[in-house]
Order: C-alpha cells, then sequence, then structure tokens
C-alpha cells in the first residue's frame, strides 16, 4: 500500500492487516515508520498490539523507529536499549542504536556498538564499511575525554594484603628467624582514585595518522603521606594499512610525590619517556591481532638504584562470536633491569578476557590472568631469589540499560594471589571499584 504521511486505513485495508501474520506486520509497521508515517504505525501498533514470540522486543524496535522519525531521539534510545537489554544479539536493533547515538552527540557509546558490529559483520565488505564510519566519525570529533572516580585500596609496602603483620623468615638474622616486618602492615585504610584522559586524532590523507593522548590520575587518603599522582603521554603516527595499521611513537609518565620530604614515598618519584612500537592486523571480519613494544629509560629523583630500563611487549588476539560475545587472549613479556640486580627481573604473563552481553541488560567483562616474575639475583635481607607467580581476576557487571544522563553504572571485583618465596610478598589482596561507563 501506498500511502501519504498520517493517513488512515480503509476498512478494507484494516481488514487485510488484521488477517495479516505477525511477521508481515512488523515489515509494515517498519516500513510505515521508516517512511515518516508515524502516526499511522503508531495507531496501528496499538489498535492491533503483536502477539507472538518476539512481540514485546519487536514493539519497542518499531516504537524506537517512530520516536526517532518524530525526533525525540532520548526516547527512542531508551527503547532500542530496553530492548537489547532483553535480547542482545538484535543487530538490526544495535544499528538503529548506534545511528541513534550519533545523532545525539554521543559518540563513544556509539563508537562501542560500531565495533560490536563490526566484528559482527557478516561479510569482509560490510565490516570496512563499518570501519570506515568510525573513522569519519573519528575525523569529525578529533578531540575525546573520559574520566573515573572510584575506591582506592588500603596502603601498604607491598600494595596487596591487609594483614596487620608479615613475617618473613630470614637466615641472615640468626636470633630472629621469623622476622617481623611492621611496616608491611596496612598502613591507612580506603581512599578515594579518581583520573582524567584526553585524546587527540588526526587523518593526514588516505594512510597517515597522528594521534596523541594523556591522562592524569591519583589516590587520596586520610594520611597524606600516602598520597600520589601520576601522569602519562603518548604520540603515535599510524600508517594504515589495507587491513589495520601500524604506529611508531613515544611515550612519556611521571610521577610525583606530594611528601616530597618523606624518603619512603619521595623515592617512588620518578619520570620515564622511550620508544613505542603498535600495529593492529585485521586476520578477518571476526579476528583481530594487535601487539606493541614499549622500550623506557626510568629515572627517580630520590632513590637512584631503582634507575633502569624497561622493556615490555605484549600481543592479543581477539575473536568476535557475534556481537554480544568477545574473546580475547593476550601474553606478554616484561625485562627490568636496574643497578641492583635482586632489583631487577623478567616476566611474562598470558591472560584471558571474556565479554558477554546477557538478557536483563546485564553486561559482563571477566579476565584472568597469569604472570611469573623471577628476579636477577639474591636479596640480601631474605637470602633467596625472589620468584614470584601472580594470579588475577577481575569481574566488572555493567547494567547497560540503566542510563545515567549519557552513561551507565558498572561494578568491578579484582582478586589478586601472589605466590612468592619470600613472606613479604606472598599475598593476597581484594578490590572493588564503581564507576560510570559510556561503553554499553
Amino acid at each position: 500500500m501506498t500511502l501519504p504521511a498520517h493517513a488512515t486505513l480503509t476498512p478494507d485495508q484494516i481488514k487485510v492487516y488484521s488477517s495479516a501474520d505477525e511477521s508481515q506486520r512488523v515489515h509494515f509497521l517498519i516500513g510505515r515508520a521508516k517512511m515518516g508515517q508515524h502516526q499511522l504505525a503508531s495507531e496501528l501498533l496499538q489498535k492491533f498490539p503483536l502477539q507472538g514470540p518476539h512481540a514485546v522486543n519487536r514493539t519497542l524496535y518499531i516504537q524506537g523507529l517512530i520516536l526517532n522519525g518524530e525526533g525525540d531521539l532520548t526516547g527512542a534510545v531508551d527503547k532500542y536499549r530496553a530492548a537489547l537489554a532483553s535480547d542482545p544479539s538484535l543487530t538490526l536493533v544495535r544499528t538503529e542504536l548506534a545511528q541513534t547515538l550519533v545523532k545525539l552527540g554521543e559518540n563513544d557509546s556509539a563508537k562501542h556498538h560500531l565495533q560490536l558490529l563490526e566484528a559482527d559483520a557478516p561479510d569482509p565488505r560490510t565490516a570496512e564499511s563499518i570501519r570506515s564510519f568510525i573513522d569519519r566519525l573519528d575525523a569529525s570529533h578529533p578531540v575525546t575525554f573520559s574520566g573515573f572516580i572510584s575506591v582506592a585500596p588500603s596502603t601498604n609496602v607491598n600494595s596487596g594484603s591487609s594483614h596487620d603483620k608479615v613475617y618473613s623468615a630470614n637466615p641472615i638474622f640468626k636470633d630472629a628467624p621469623n622476622l617481623d616486618i611492621t611496616d608491611s602492615k596496612k598502613q591507612s585504610g580506603v581512599g578515594l582514585a579518581a583520573g582524567l584522559s584526553a585524546g587527540y586524532s588526526k587523518r593526514m590523507g588516505n594512510h597517515w595518522e597522528a594521534v596523541l593522548g594523556g591522562d592524569i590520575s591519583g589516590q587520596i587518603y586520610n594520611n597524606r603521606i600516602y598520597n600520589s599522582a601520576s601522569t602519562e603521554q603518548s604520540a603515535e603516527m599510524r600508517y594504515h594499512l589495507e587491513n589495520g595499521y601500524v604506529g611508531f611513537g613515544g611515550i612519556a609518565s611521571q610521577a610525583f610525590d606530594p611528601n616530597a620530604n618523606n624518603l619512603m614515598v619521595d623515592g617512588l618519584t620518578y619520570h620515564s619517556f622511550g620508544p613505542r612500537l603498535s600495529f593492529v592486523h585485521f586476520l578477518s571480519q571476526h579476528d583481530r591481532l594487535s601487539g606493541s613494544a614499549v622500550y623506557e629509560w626510568r629515572d627517580f629523583a630520590g632513590s637512584s638504584f631503582n634507575d633502569g630500563n624497561d622493556y615490555r611487549g605484549d600481543l592479543t588476539w581477539s575473536h568476535s562470536v557475534n556481537a554480544s560475545l568477545n574473546l580475547s587472549i593476550k601474553s606478554g613479556y616484561e625485562k627490568l633491569t636496574t643497578p641492583l640486580a635482586y632489583n631487577s627481573f623478567s616476566s611474562g604473563f598470558v591472560g584471558l578476557d571474556i565479554y558477554n552481553e546477557l538478557p536483563m541488560g546485564v553486561t559482563v567483562d571477566a579476565n584472568v590472568q597469569g604472570r611469573y616474575s623471577l628476579f636477577d639475583d639474591q636479596n640480601p635481607i631474605a637470602g633467596m631469589t625472589r620468584q614470584d607467580e601472580r594470579v588475577v581476576g577481575a569481574i566488572t557487571m555493567t547494567k547497560r540499560d540503566f542510563n545515567i544522563y549519557g552513561f551507565a553504572p558498572a561494578l568491578s571485583y579484582s582478586y589478586t594471589r601472589n605466590f612468592s618465596n619470600i613472606a613479604l610478598w606472598d599475598f593476597d589482596s581484594h578490590a572493588v571499584d564503581f564507576r560510570l561507563t559510556k561503553d554499553f
């Protein structure tokens, strides 16, 4: 049927519509809504409610299309999010949500959904089309900002346990085989952590892109001696290829101590800089390989024995099962060299990350990592060469249908268990983090 906007159906047309099956009604309503006949689609939807097994989500989708066409973009987003909260596999709904978010200027959230759609593209041409749209979106909004605020864990010398005391068996001290390391006990209660990040990207021609980034973060406690602040900066030139890019540039970081007269903390004030290489290669529309390598020179203000060089490299393979389920396997290696060999170490790790959007509007992002570190020489106090085996697990749950001024609430829990042959560094710790996110 060809009808003008806001038209009404004749009795015969209504009879035909009422006798049609649900899929035909849905197809007709979507067509009317996209053709601008919002009032007609709304009246039919209200007079003849959908009844099939997918009726609720189909109704939400059509209502979103109607609101979108009428200019109520925020209302449309709410409808799309409600449908995806029930069934995250609805690709058409996710597509409309991403496009509507772009209209609203919610680019971070839009990119989140576009990247999920890219990973679930049915063919390479569709994936490339989505990727090009993301590039155009970045070019139109080259400056990005993000931030967080969360609870900071209690402080202690090993950055882990909350035990009142840690005992270290020390063969050097014959009269005190169980040395009481009192400085290892919990020093300050929970605090507040916060941070702000900014980025800038500029595409120059078909292949070259300049990318700048920086962030500042800090922790505040009741006992100000444990306050800390740090900043990081990066600059990179990327050369885009048909299936990815290669990047080269540099990074720098600084840590500041507001209590410069405190020897223990001042020893941790430093600055570092060095080159960085990176790459991303799209193996297919479902698989991506990425990696980076960094070499840093570190200079500590109050403790030259901590100066040194740090090399880090990592490799990540990401696979998209569908738009709501992604898997990543990561591995890496680090080598830190300092003037004191017992503070120098080699370390390797492997990790697994699972991102899964579930019904009821809950997104789960879970990861686990195992790391082995071997130090270069014997610790003079412990009388042995330190070896650590660390397991870290974390889970973040996001309620993606709770839209709080363009953010969704996310709650994270992480657990660290560090096995060490030196008791001071043998610990477990828990951390809870609450923040608002744009990735929903």
